[in-house]
């Protein structure tokens, strides 16, 4: 917008109408960032999907996501970051008969 401000949105969008096996939410692209923070004891063995959020969606899958980043730096040297995700999604597991619905909502806001 500016050179003391900075804004960027995306969206994305995926929808399957039927399928034995979908991994938008279980399948590992990178590995987990975040190890442990989803169990309440020690995990005993790596686990590559530690860390994440799996509604457990295989069929009939229709999820949205929307990201914003805003920086605002009013001096040289200090900005105040933020960026923000919404996903709106649902699905049903394989042996399911109803869809169901699975709401997420993160921001990380960082003092640079």
């Amino acid at each position: 917008i500016n050179s003391q401000f900075r804004l960027r949105a995306s969206a994305s969008g995926y929808y399957t109408a039927g399928s034995v096996r979908n991994t938008l939410f279980g399948g590992d692209r990178t590995g987990s960032n975040y190890y442990g923070v989803m169990y309440n004891a020690p995990i005993s063995n790596a686990n590559f999907t530690n860390g994440r959020f799996n509604p457990g969606f295989g069929d009939k899958v229709a999820a949205v996501m929307g990201n914003l980043f805003l920086k605002f730096s009013p001096v040289q040297g200090f900005s105040l970051e933020s960026f923000t995700t919404l996903e709106n999604a649902g699905g049903r597991g394989a042996n399911e008969p109803d869809v169901r619905k699975s709401n997420q909502f993160v921001t990380d806001l960082v003092v640079r």
